[in-house]
């Protein structure tokens, strides 16, 4: 082995996974939104538990829509 490819190799042994996350940059947290449907299910996963509604529209046609949450552990120790 080279030293080149050790290198690579202890570079990539020695890397920690990265910390990233969904910021909330592109949403507008001082509007509330008022959302009506019918809960059609629900997933409570990790890393993010997903509400899905069917919607009708002021046209009358129903949209499939999804919430994302926060985590299942997060929603469950909140009660």
């Amino acid at each position: 082995m080279t030293v080149r490819s050790a290198l690579v190799v202890a570079a990539a042994l020695a890397a920690s996974p990265a910390a990233a996350h969904h910021g909330i940059g592109t949403f507008d947290t001082r509007q509330t939104v008022t959302i009506v449907g019918v809960v059609t299910g629900i997933d409570f996963v990790n890393p993010h538990a997903w509400l899905y509604l069917d919607v009708t529209g002021a046209d009358g046609k129903v949209a499939a829509w999804r919430c994302e949450m926060r985590s299942a552990t997060t929603l469950r120790r909140s009660g």
